[in-house]
């Protein structure tokens, strides 16, 4: 435990001293039991009851996720993998062991929606942003249906429909799991 508080704190503080960085600010995610901040491509902080990371690469085109939940520091990677997108968040638990698949289907920019799966049901995720800026959106408001509950949630900033697409699979897996 020692351990994650430590990485979340430093990421934190890492976010905070490089917040004036040019074209980058640390700001929220807020929403249905969401309590996070972002700088560029990082995410940390709370969900429902448990703390998460997250850091999309564009380089690689991939995603890792870490959750400390059940007492156990879980980690997912995000990336393509047999012509598929996604990751699957596993965690064992007396014995039986969790798994959450979540799997990219596509963006709609017409529509604004992600399109995921999530143990093999298709989510679809409302994007709507506050403006768009340079082929950005702004102050994106997503919305969804898990589960049977609506669950929404503000990115603050600036993302484009990759970078939300990734943070989606973050956040709402994480979420589902």
């Amino acid at each position: 435990m020692k351990k994650i508080f430590l990485a979340i704190s430093l990421a934190l503080f890492s976010f905070a001293a490089f917040a004036g960085e040019p074209g980058q600010e640390l700001t929220t995610i807020v929403g249905t039991n969401i309590d996070m901040k972002i700088y560029d491509h990082a995410m940390a902080g709370a969900m429902k009851d448990f703390v998460v990371w997250g850091f999309f690469d564009e380089s690689t085109g991939s995603a890792e996720l870490i959750m400390r939940k059940y007492d156990q520091t879980i980690k997912t990677v995000f990336k393509k993998e047999n012509d598929k997108l996604g990751g699957m968040i596993t965690h064992t638990q007396d014995g039986v062991r969790y798994d959450t698949a979540v799997e990219f289907v596509k963006v709609d920019p017409a529509k604004k929606e992600i399109h995921l799966k999530i143990n093999e049901e298709a989510i679809v995720v409302a994007v709507e942003p506050e403006s768009v800026n340079g082929g950005h959106m702004v102050n994106i408001k997503f919305t969804t249906v898990l589960k049977g509950e609506t669950v929404s949630y503000v990115l603050g900033g600036e993302s484009c429909f990759g970078k939300s697409a990734f943070f989606a699979m973050m956040i709402l897996g994480a979420y589902s799991h």
